[in-house]
């Protein structure tokens, strides 16, 4: 797992799931989903 060839994202996507999670009370399965967000990378 987290090998090479992950998916990257850019920085507004970060910025915004960030934000949707600390700021609108979001879970970080919610914001996951939302943004397709792979699991590996949510720390």
């Amino acid at each position: 797992m987290g090998g090479n060839g992950g998916r990257r994202y850019d920085w507004e996507t970060k910025v915004a799931a960030a934000r949707d999670h600390v700021e609108n009370g979001m879970t970080k399965t919610e914001v996951m989903a939302k943004y397709a967000i792979a699991s590996v990378s949510v720390q």
